[in-house]
């Protein structure tokens, strides 16, 4: 049953991406060119995980020249130059490895490069708050483990300071069961049945859904039967002792928010229980006994569904459009 239903998702994607590639287009910002400083949150609790499940979110998403913004680079101001001790330790059972093994996969002074799940990781024990708050746009996913109160104050004043927080959780990791709780209002996800979600847009027009892509309803509930089988709606006051910043854009099962966003100082907080990274990454994962996954990452990323790449393009792009708005003086690195 678990490879017919495999073998239903790969379908299901290769129809999205062709299907609507074509409909869709770059979009430019005028012919100048964005640095876009992003990142995989990594946890002091991490150390022991071999990755995110959605460590090539950020590659896919400077990989995909056919709808990434014209112009835009994605990079990781902290990435390593080359595989270090820290490096090492995190990744590899094995610290002077001869050559690649699913179990220690990166060899020492090997240079570091995108294409590498090492180079997107930001791991927020070492980084200080003056480093997160150069970031455009952070991503705390499901196994980026249990955060502690020190992370949970980094990460608030990184966004104080203009950074994008995409949290993108479940029940079981970052936030709740017993958990730190992060300071925006939002205690914890629950585990819904996608099938059952029947998601529409609370706010049609908000950016998360039309800025710089149009998303449809269709589209999002096609979104929701991708992957796994489930999507994780928000249970805000579970845990949570601040007021929320944010308001719901998507809802399903009746009432319950599935996407919610909302500025916090001069920067931005996402909270999505659509798997929107876990699904990108699903979509490109590969076997290479040369460059074992998940150290190293798919060159094809063409198979990603559209309605995928819209939602996280808009993510990226969301200070970009409350800037205009609000006049916040943060703004991406241009030239």
């Amino acid at each position: 049953m678990k490879s017919v239903r495999l073998l239903q998702i790969a379908a299901l994607a290769v129809v999205l991406s062709a299907v609507e590639v074509g409909a869709e287009q770059a979009v430019s910002y005028g012919g100048a060119s964005r640095t876009l400083r992003v990142g995989i949150v990594v946890t002091g609790s991490s150390k022991t995980l071999a990755a995110s499940d959605a460590a090539q979110l950020f590659y896919v998403l400077d990989s995909r020249t056919d709808l990434k913004p014209e112009g835009w680079n994605l990079v990781n101001p902290m990435a390593p130059q080359r595989v270090d001790a820290s490096v090492l330790a995190r990744w590899n059972v094995d610290q002077t490895p001869m050559f690649p093994t699913p179990s220690s996969p990166y060899l020492p002074g090997q240079p570091v490069s995108k294409d590498m799940a090492v180079y997107w990781e930001v791991p927020l024990s070492r980084a200080t708050p003056e480093q997160l708050a150069e970031y455009d746009v952070l991503y705390l996913g499901r196994s980026s483990g249990l955060i502690n109160e020190e992370e949970r104050d980094k990460l608030r004043r990184a966004v104080d300071c203009g950074t994008v927080l995409w949290v993108e959780t479940t029940d079981f990791s970052a936030i709740g069961r017993g958990n730190v709780y992060l300071p925006f209002g939002v205690g914890s996800f629950q585990r819904r049945s996608a099938a059952a979600a029947d998601l529409k847009p609370m706010q049609p027009l908000h950016p998360l859904l039309s800025f710089p892509y149009s998303v449809s309803t269709q589209e999002l509930n096609a979104v929701a039967q991708m992957g796994d089988g489930f999507i994780y709606s928000l249970d805000r006051l579970k845990g949570s002792f601040e007021p929320t910043v944010v308001s719901g854009v998507v809802s399903g099962y009746g009432n319950s928010v599935v996407l919610a966003s909302g500025p916090y100082g001069a920067g931005y907080v996402v909270f999505s229980g659509l798997g929107i990274g876990w699904r990108i990454d699903g979509s490109v994962r590969f076997s290479d006994s040369n460059r074992p996954f998940p150290a190293y990452f798919n060159p094809n990323v063409s198979a990603v569904p559209v309605p995928l790449l819209k939602l996280a393009y808009n993510i990226l792009s969301i200070n970009l459009h409350s800037v205009q708005e609000r006049q916040s003086p943060r703004r991406f690195g241009s030239s």
